[in-house]
């Protein structure tokens, strides 16, 4: 039964915590455009160009991550099998 919980553990909560996480990620590029909006020193803005670049690149590993883990996990009548083994 304890394996069955772990199971479960891995199987739902652990995909969603990874898409819940780029919504950080998501408010992070929102700001960081906004403050590109206003930004007149060069420096900053390129500073603010890579940071946007990098969360998207973050926010796409993190939902695809989480999607994969969805897709990819066994059936639970194989988490069955694999206890008795």
């Amino acid at each position: 039964m304890q394996y069955v919980a772990g199971a479960n553990l891995v199987r739902y909560r652990v995909p969603v915590l990874s898409i819940l996480g780029a919504s950080f990620d998501i408010d992070q590029v929102h700001r960081d455009i906004t403050a590109l909006k206003t930004e007149v020193d060069l420096d900053v803005r390129q500073d603010l160009k890579v940071s946007i670049i990098l969360f998207y690149l973050s926010v796409a590993i993190g939902i695809s991550s989480g999607l994969s883990l969805f897709l990819l996990q066994p059936a639970p009548s194989d988490w069955s099998l694999a206890r008795l083994g």
